[in-house]
């Protein structure tokens, strides 16, 4: 499975109607970390704290704000997932990248799809985390997502999904890189375009 991941991501062709495409809104980066300590991949979450002043208590990919030293969007994932859950650079094998989309805080985000070394000791930042955690990838292919709200964009109206795991609601731009990564894996077919 983690083959067919990174070769899907290598043709994969970005989405260009859910891409923020502006390059003048501050850059961020996440890393979507794909384990591989079972037969199936998992994909690892945090939940982050509820003391922060942005995202607090929601479930997000390790990942923030491009910094002065980043040299790259790419290195900003990185960086950020060792600060956040300690996840050391050179254990990552990014195999490629997913569509650029706006936060609902008005920055542009890139994420990276990274695969983990089997039996990775985490180490969560409780400044930054409550938690850290894996759901199969396979989970967000077969569970129809509910929408918690539409947008629009360049015309077309797109749902914003949501998924219920266990304690955990994992929505928002979270879920939509979700989507795009298990439509390209799974062939899923999970439409988000409001009919």
């Amino acid at each position: 499975m983690l083959n067919i991941i990174k070769e899907r991501l290598k043709h994969h062709e970005l989405l260009e109607g859910l891409k923020a495409g502006d390059d003048l809104l501050p850059q961020a980066a996440v890393l979507v970390p794909i384990t591989r300590n079972n037969l199936e991949p998992e994909v690892l979450l945090t939940l982050r704290s509820k003391a922060l002043s942005s995202h607090a208590g929601e479930v997000s990919f390790p990942g923030g704000k491009k910094d002065d030293i980043d040299v790259s969007l790419e290195h900003t994932a990185l960086r950020e997932s060792f600060e956040e859950v300690g996840i050391p650079r050179h254990k990552v094998d990014v195999v490629g990248r997913l569509s650029s989309r706006k936060s609902k805080y008005g920055l542009n985000v890139t994420p990276y799809v990274g695969i983990l070394p089997k039996e990775l000791e985490l180490k969560t930042n409780p400044e930054e985390l409550s938690c850290a955690f894996t759901v199969p990838l396979r989970f967000f292919a077969e569970t129809t997502p509910f929408t918690v709200k539409t947008v629009e964009l360049k015309g077309v109206k797109y749902k914003v999904p949501s998924y219920n795991y266990g304690e955990f609601n994992i929505w928002g731009l979270t879920a939509l890189v979700l989507v795009e990564l298990v439509n390209l894996v799974f062939d899923a077919k999970i439409s988000l375009i409001e009919e």
